[in-house]
């Protein structure tokens, strides 16, 4: 599962999508900072929405990217592994 997780002054709520053979799309997202995140299996609580949670997603794998517009962007995440395995 793949969340791009709005940062700062983005607002909203964490988009998902499931990933084919390791790539994903997304299509319609707002402009604004984002942090991409990629899960082996769905968390049950994802953390977001202040900068200590930015953080931890990005010292388990994220990526920060910031999205222009019609602006079309890779990413490479590196897939966070359940807790526990």
């Amino acid at each position: 599962m793949v969340y791009l997780v709005p940062t700062g002054e983005t607002g909203g709520q964490p988009r998902s999508t499931s990933a084919w053979q390791g790539r994903f799309t997304m299509q319609q997202v707002p402009p604004g900072n984002y942090v991409a995140v990629a899960f082996a299996e769905q968390p049950e609580d994802l953390p977001y929405g202040n900068d200590e949670a930015m953080q931890l997603l990005l010292s388990k794998g994220g990526q920060s990217i910031h999205l222009e517009a019609g602006q079309k962007a890779k990413v490479k995440v590196r897939v966070i592994e359940s807790e526990g395995k």
